[in-house]
Order: C-alpha cells, then structure tokens, then sequence
C-alpha cells in the first residue's frame, strides 16, 4: 500500500507498505519423518521450521539441578543424570520461519532534497541459540567464557533462580533444548538515505 501525505510542488510526503502472512506445512513425506539436524525434524502436520527440542524446565529448587521433561505428556521429570528417565525431544510449536513479516518506506521530499527511511518488521518466530550451549552451560565448559548471568546461578541461599547450580566440570550433557531458544521477533530501521538532485 501507498499513500501521498503530502504531494504539493516543492514538498511531498509519502508513505509505502508491505505486509505478508507465512504459514507452511508438510502434507507429504515417503517416510515417518526426516530428521535434518539436532533440532528440527521433518513430519506430515508440522510446519518445516518448527523447532524439534527437549523441553527445559529450570531449576530444581531443593538442589539446583537442571531439568526437562521426559516426553510430550510433561507428566515426567528427568535431571538428566545416568538414574533418570531418558530425556526425548518433542515439538515445541515454535518456528524458525517468521509468521508476519512488514515494511514501512518514509519519503520526504523538500525542493531538491530527499530523506528517505524503510523500516523492517518481523515476528511471532524463534531462534536457537547454538553457541549458548558453550557460553551457558552451568560449569561443563570451564575453558569458555561464560554469561555474566552465571553469578545468578542456584546456591543454598539463591534458591529460587531458574538457573542450574553451577559445577564445575558439570558432567550433566548440553541437551538440545528449550533453554536456548529466544523469541526473533524485532522491528529495525533497515536503511536511511539522503539524496539530492
């Protein structure tokens, strides 16, 4: 859509957007599922993006464990620890694929001069963190540099932070999970452009 603000002979205001809805789906496949990384996972019903984790939980309050859930009923708990139940990774419902997507184009026009300025929108989409595995993980790491927020960790007397205990040489595995997946929605300010003629 375009719209003229303004369009008088030495000055002129327009405005120019876009918007576009994306949703996909698989209808089809030869097999049960194609599993195309450590996190996603192809199935007939499920959109193509949609992320395919180990559902983290936090913390456990009483002793600073992380936890998961076990399966897609969240019914049971593991810690992932050799004595707990095996940790599965399941749909999330949340989708590398932006759902809207827009833009927004400003142009000011002033006798010779234009000032130009688009703006970017996109949302209702997910990113994963794969680096965070290292830089976040509660000790297993210790040669790399760990997030500032690891002194928020759980202690005796912090007992209520979602964060695990941190361990060093913490033995429990990275999982695939969605501890490390972060909401992509942003609106940015894609280019701006001054011109003259």
């Amino acid at each position: 859509l375009a719209y003229d603000i303004f369009n008088f002979d030495k000055f002129k205001w327009s405005i120019n957007g876009n918007y576009s809805y994306n949703t996909s789906e698989i209808t089809k496949l030869k097999s049960d599922y194609v599993a195309i990384d450590g996190f996603k996972r192809y199935v007939v019903g499920h959109n193509p993006s949609e992320f395919y984790l180990a559902h983290y939980i936090g913390s456990d309050k009483s002793n600073g464990d992380a936890l998961w859930y076990t399966d897609a009923t969240h019914k049971t708990i593991s810690n992932g620890s050799g004595a707990s139940p095996i940790i599965n990774r399941d749909f999330t419902g949340k989708n590398a694929m932006p759902k809207h997507t827009a833009g927004l184009t400003n142009t000011l026009s002033f006798k010779n001069w234009t000032l130009s300025a688009l703006a970017t929108y996109a949302g209702d989409f997910y990113v994963y963190d794969l680096w965070e595995r290292y830089f976040n993980a509660d000790g297993q790491d210790l040669k790399v540099n760990q997030l500032a927020d690891a002194l928020n960790a759980w202690t005796p007397t912090n007992n209520t932070s979602d964060r695990p205990q941190y361990r060093p040489g913490n033995t429990v595995s990275k999982h695939h999970s969605t501890r490390y997946l972060r909401k992509g929605d942003y609106i940015k300010l894609k280019s701006l452009e001054l011109g003259y003629k």
